[in-house]
């Protein structure tokens, strides 16, 4: 269990340590990028998604999902690795031939800003996302080896050149957020053909179409789900990039990325423990249940944790750190951004065992149905609230998929009762998300100054049910890390 918490942990920092460096580079990036050029920033993203899913076409989480049923044997391993790295490259090569084409025609058929073109912000988002996913799939690799050198190698070098990238272009030569998009493509990109020319100087290049077929298999059945997915977690920045100016877009993606701080946590935190759940439920054996609960229950009462603790900084930090003050508009709806993340914890725990049993057919019909009701719900509230609307209907997309992947695992009888035993962890969320709509209801009651100490309402109530609901797992938390102390 030490061992656990110790990596788990150095893998969540890590992943969370490009957010972290980018919440510090936020006072310098805001005085050179105004808000329509966020905007763009935003048009960038959402192309960058949308061709990210033609790229791979599932070949990522094939890979991962395979890792497992070959890792013991080395060469075959290699040959899957090797194999999932060149088809993407030639899948995108095909691809890239395509949107030289017909890149503009799409882009102006689908947004309706005209300053984003495919022949200058559309080709470097190409290579930012080719370069995303092949980056992706490497650190699924010595993740899932538990190879944390590597992958603490390999994090850190990509945040470095990262980081002098967007300096480079924003700062620098003050490209804006062309500038910004050019300078991640080359850091990207630049760390990855480096990783290939080093992993394969003494390996040969291998394409098992038997393997590749395999993977398809499992990865072309996620495409659709995939294009409806990013449909569905898009559909807000959308709605903004249609019904709002592009200076409101670029508002609305800065705050998204500073309430998106919990996403990040929450998928750093998930690849740390995700690899030894697959481990455990692939062994089939009861004996693990009792750690596939605890893992449950630690996924969720850290993203709670993690959810509540923003909430509590987000105001002060926006006005203290932020000097670009036509920012601060966003503290009015920012907070609701960040809540509906825990609607989200949910259904990452739910959507975990319709992955590992093979019943991703059905996450296409989860994720049309919050589509339907988020499509529903924005064309309501837009006109009746602006852009609270917009973020109202993100809680409700959110709590959507939730409530459809609960029902569709009961269904399925896959939900094993032992591994989801979080009474606990379901009345803390239901305490939490009660004090935040206290809140948030009462706010324009009060001063500014009072509002910092009001908006902690929440981190309170999960720091005083936590004392006392989980003070067990509290005390078996403390005493490891005592030993391990007392051991040193």
């Amino acid at each position: 269990m030490k061992d656990l918490i110790k990596n788990s942990t150095i893998y969540i920092l890590l992943g969370f340590l490009p957010t972290a460096v980018n919440f510090i580079m936020v006072p310098l990036l805001t005085s050179y990028l105004s808000k329509e050029e966020y905007g763009l920033l935003s048009i960038s993203a959402l192309f960058q998604g949308f061709i990210a899913i033609f790229m791979n076409i599932g070949l990522d989480a094939a890979f991962a999902r395979y890792y497992f049923n070959v890792y013991k044997k080395r060469k075959l391993l290699h040959a899957y690795y090797s194999t999932v790295l060149l088809a993407v490259l030639a899948i995108s090569v095909l691809l890239f031939g395509i949107l030289l084409i017909g890149g503009d025609t799409f882009l102006h058929l689908v947004f309706k800003n005209k300053r984003y073109h495919f022949s200058d912000y559309g080709v470097m988002t190409f290579v930012l996302a080719l370069s995303m996913i092949l980056h992706t799939i490497i650190l699924s690799y010595y993740r899932n080896e538990e190879n944390l050198k590597m992958y603490a190698l390999f994090s850190i070098v990509t945040l470095a050149f990262t980081v002098v990238g967007i300096l480079v272009g924003v700062v620098w030569l003050n490209k804006g957020a062309y500038g910004n998009i050019v300078g991640r493509s080359i850091a990207f990109s630049g760390v990855v053909l480096l990783y290939l020319v080093w992993y394969f100087r003494n390996r040969t290049l291998v394409v098992r179409m038997t393997y590749l077929k395999e993977m398809l298999k499992y990865g072309v059945p996620f495409v659709p789900y995939l294009i409806i997915l990013l449909m569905n977690s898009s559909l807000d920045q959308w709605m903004m990039e249609r019904h709002f100016t592009l200076s409101e877009l670029g508002e609305y993606n800065f705050a998204f990325q500073l309430a998106s701080l919990v996403s990040v946590f929450i998928y750093a935190v998930f690849n740390a423990i995700s690899p030894r759940m697959y481990k455990l439920m692939a062994e089939n054996d009861r004996i693990h249940d009792s750690e596939i609960g605890n893992l449950n229950r630690i996924f969720h009462f850290v993203v709670v944790f993690a959810i509540v603790a923003e909430l509590a900084i987000i105001s002060p930090f926006t006005t203290l750190v932020i000097h670009n003050k036509e920012y601060h508009s966003m503290l009015s709806y920012i907070p609701l951004l960040i809540i509906s993340w825990l609607p989200h914890l949910y259904y990452m725990l739910y959507v975990i065992p319709i992955m590992f049993y093979n019943k991703t057919r059905f996450l296409p019909l989860i994720t049309a149905a919050a589509l339907a009701v988020g499509l529903t719900a924005n064309l309501i509230l837009i006109p009746l609230w602006g852009v609270i609307g917009v973020c109202a209907s993100a809680i409700i997309i959110k709590i959507t998929s939730f409530a459809v992947t609960a029902f569709v695992g009961k269904r399925l009888r896959i939900l094993d009762p032992k591994h989801f035993q979080l009474g606990r962890n379901h009345l803390l969320a239901i305490l939490v998300f009660v004090a935040f709509i206290a809140v948030y209801l009462t706010n324009d009651y009060f001063e500014q100054s009072y509002r910092t100490w009001i908006n902690m309402l929440p981190l309170v109530v999960f720091l005083a049910y936590s004392l006392v609901a989980f003070r067990k797992e509290i005390n078996i938390v403390l005493t490891l890390f005592s030993k391990k102390k007392t051991e040193v």
